[in-house]
């Protein structure tokens, strides 16, 4: 009989997403173990919906996430975010799936990137180098530039191994969560939520490290509170340190796990490329909305990374490439 938990991290805000969320759960042609909510402290608990355990914890995402191994007592772990609606089936097939692909994550598509429009394409690879890719078996690919790539094409219902993927679920072996040390991650939190990219982080720190992962298109998993990525509605702030993140979070990621002075030199031209790119994007948004801010913000949020990774508390962090080959999952 399976048995498994689901963590759900929350700052208790999610309203009646949450309670739907809770609902669906419960509805799983195979229930859930336990139901533990962890509740970043300073924020008031989520009324019950059912019979969820609440365990309080450190703020920020990364905090929320790299303490659920610790505290939970079976094998399998789903975990989501507050606001994701799962079909009554979804747990036993991901299980079928764990079993039959002999796979470590399963990854519902909740952001289902192939379906953009062709504007919305141009965009995002203009901003930042996101690209979509004709159907190659593979879901999602982090490129040289730290940036990802997506199938553009994937067969419907598809499960194809991925490098990456979108954060509200995922079903995932404890052992495989654990041996990637995500904890050695708390320095993201040290900024503001949600501009540090985290989601890709543990994940690509995931598939560096030999945990097998899987991304189920068409799933029917939903994202109650999928937002857009837009620029005008971004404050100063948020603008700068996204910008701060493209290039820490590729330094952190993609450049310290990449072996080979010419393939780390590959890498930089990948990344000035990237850089170049959102440049020219920002200076158009400067002219549409005639406000300097995207692209004071975005140099200004570079300059603070290039800074960032020559500190002394950046530098003393723990390899993000934690096995050797042989050692992988």
């Amino acid at each position: 009989m399976l048995k498994y938990n689901v963590a759900i991290r929350t700052v208790g805000k999610a309203g009646e997403k949450y309670v739907q969320e809770i609902l669906s759960l419960n509805a799983q042609t195979i229930t859930p173990h336990r139901i533990v909510v962890y509740i970043a402290e300073g924020f008031d608990l989520p009324p019950r919906v059912a019979d969820e355990e609440y365990v309080v914890a450190p703020q920020g995402l990364v905090h929320q996430r790299a303490i659920i191994p610790d505290d939970i007592d079976v094998d399998l772990l789903l975990i989501l975010d507050d606001d994701v609606l799962l079909p009554q089936d979804t747990v036993e097939r991901m299980y079928k799936m764990l079993k039959e692909t002999e796979a470590d994550c399963i990854i519902p598509d909740t952001f289902p990137s192939h379906k953009l429009s062709r504007w919305q394409k141009i965009i995002a690879y203009m901003s930042n180098n996101v690209s979509s890719r004709d159907n190659d078996g593979f879901a999602v690919k982090i490129k040289r530039s730290g940036a990802f790539s997506f199938n553009g094409n994937p067969p419907e219902g598809a499960l194809l191994p991925t490098q990456s993927g979108a954060g509200p679920a995922f079903f995932i072996k404890k052992d495989a969560f654990k041996a990637i040390r995500y904890d050695d991650e708390f320095w993201v939190d040290d900024f503001p939520a949600g501009t540090f990219y985290e989601d890709q982080l543990m994940y690509y720190k995931m598939y560096v490290n030999g945990v097998k992962m899987f991304m189920w298109f068409d799933s029917g998993v939903f994202h109650l509170d999928a937002g857009t990525n837009n620029q005008r509605e971004k404050s100063y702030d948020k603008l700068m340190y996204r910008a701060m993140a493209n290039y820490v979070i590729w330094h952190r990621s993609v450049l310290s796990s990449t072996h080979g002075w010419w393939n780390r030199i590959r890498c930089h031209w990948a990344f000035s490329f990237r850089y170049a790119l959102g440049m020219l994007t920002r200076c158009v948004f400067v002219l549409m909305n005639r406000s300097p801010k995207y692209v004071t913000a975005y140099i200004r949020g570079a300059l603070k990374g290039l800074f960032y990774v020559h500190k002394r508390e950046y530098k003393g962090l723990p390899l993000f490439l934690t096995v050797k080959d042989d050692e992988k999952c």
